[in-house]
């Protein structure tokens, strides 16, 4: 498979993949909507997940199936030819000869575009981190410093102070940092400073770092359609949600923590934002964030949650599998492809020999004519491969000796080598046999092949 037809055939599945898989993991997560936010994100990870390789999967080559064994025939060449009828197979669309690649290209460019652009945001999310000195801590703030990095099981954290940040961010994947801004430590009350410190660690406990800039790496190829927009909300939606619970579960009372949450989103509101950096005010979801945190209405168990969970799951797995089971394939743009030369229908003396393009994919038809109608047998070809201006594949017939009635299967090797734009000879290379050369028919010569009509 070229490039242009990877390209297409990728792109056509992620249009309608991707929006059956967000689909799927919205209509999981009611299953989960009384559940903790850790395992509803844990659901839109897997969702992303499915997203990048359900297209990626439609562009492994199936296994061919076995071709069962031709009629059984004599290998003479026939004394008369009949004329074949028109083949009524359905053929793959084509498309122009330079659409495919003017497709690859522009998405080519686009993934190119997508991939520097988040390279541009992860090393300026460095640099921030780089440049940012080290935070001068009070003894109280210190000592709720030390209170939330052993609340969540972490070690040494280090502090910094950031001109550009608006608000405390955690940055890193492998050593994260959190950053402060200068008036922060200073101006915040021990509540607003224990939440929002309390939701930074909880980051760095969960490795929320390295999860989203994987994710956003996974999700360049699939950047261009409208259903990501969503994916990601509900990413950043559920992280922040998570980190939420843990802080209260950790640190500090629900109410306590949403009015420090109130406090700091006050204090950034309208405020740029570093790219690539994870912070308390992330997602743009206060009201939602709130009213769950005080919603005084009883949780899913542990137990029942994982159970909806997996049936949340489930139904992903379902829908994922459904749709690879109805990946399509690119249609063939047969003139620029380098199966070009030999597509149509090569007549020779006894024999057709129909070339095609089925989704995307090489077909081929040997057709022995009989001085009978009823001798007439067609035999599919199998392993087409082109080099140059050759084509090679193979055919099964079966055999019967001409001594004791016996029969054997042999596997002929047959080429096509092209001698001009409508004419080819057609090369019969023998095939191995168990019996003796006297006992089968010789192939047929080699015979030129004229073509008659083009497919």
């Amino acid at each position: 498979m070229t490039l242009e037809a990877l390209a297409l055939t990728f792109l056509l599945n992620a249009l309608w993949q991707v929006p059956v898989v967000v689909l799927a993991a919205s209509l999981g997560e009611r299953l989960l909507r009384r559940g903790p936010a850790r395992l509803r994100h844990a659901l839109w990870l897997a969702a992303l997940a499915s997203c990048v390789l359900l297209p990626a999967a439609s562009l492994i080559p199936e296994a061919a199936p076995p071709t069962p064994p031709a009629p059984e025939i004599r290998f003479e060449t026939p004394a008369a030819a009949v004329d074949p009828q028109p083949s009524s197979a359905l053929q793959a669309p084509e498309l122009p000869p330079v659409l495919p690649g003017v497709i690859a290209l522009l998405y080519g460019l686009f993934v190119a575009a997508s991939a520097f652009r988040l390279g541009r945001s992860w090393w300026k999310a460095q640099l921030l981190a780089r440049t940012a000195s080290r935070a001068a801590l009070s003894d109280e703030a210190a000592a709720i410093a030390l209170r939330c990095r052993e609340a969540f099981g972490l070690e040494e954290i280090e502090l910094r102070v950031s001109d550009s940040v608006p608000g405390p961010v955690t940055v890193g994947a492998v050593r994260p940092v959190v950053l402060l801004p200068p008036a922060f430590l200073a101006e915040s009350t021990a509540d607003e400073l224990t939440s929002a410190l309390g939701h930074e660690m909880a980051h760095v406990r969960r490795r929320d770092y390295a999860f989203h800039l994987a994710g956003e790496a996974l999700l360049v190829p699939i950047s261009f359609h409208p259903a990501v927009r969503r994916l990601r909300r509900r990413l950043a939606e559920t992280r922040e949600m998570a980190c939420d619970e843990a802080t209260v579960e950790r640190l500090i009372g629900a109410r306590a923590y949403a009015r420090s949450l109130l406090s700091v989103a006050a204090s950034v509101a309208g405020l740029p934002r570093p790219a690539l950096t994870l912070g308390v005010h992330d997602a743009d979801t206060l009201e939602e964030r709130m009213k769950r945190l005080t919603d005084p209405r009883s949780r899913l168990g542990r137990r029942l949650a994982l159970a909806s969970l997996s049936l949340a799951l489930l139904v992903l797995a379902g829908s994922g599998l459904a749709a690879s089971c109805l990946a399509v394939d690119a249609p063939s743009s047969a003139d620029g492809s380098a199966w070009s030369p030999f597509l149509g229908v090569w007549r020779s003396p006894g024999n057709d020999l129909e070339i095609r393009m089925s989704q995307g994919r090489p077909e081929a038809i040997l057709t022995l004519y009989g001085s009978r109608p009823a001798d007439t047998v067609d035999i599919p070809a199998y392993d087409l491969s082109v080099d140059g201006e050759t084509l090679t594949f193979h055919i099964r017939t079966a055999i019967r000796y001409r001594e004791g009635g016996r029969k054997e299967i042999l596997e002929h090797t047959v080429e096509l080598d092209l001698a001009g734009k409508n004419e080819a000879r057609l090369n019969w290379l023998g095939s191995e046999h168990s019996a003796d050369s006297s006992q089968i028919p010789p192939p047929p010569p080699s015979q030129i092949a004229r073509r008659v009509r083009r497919l």
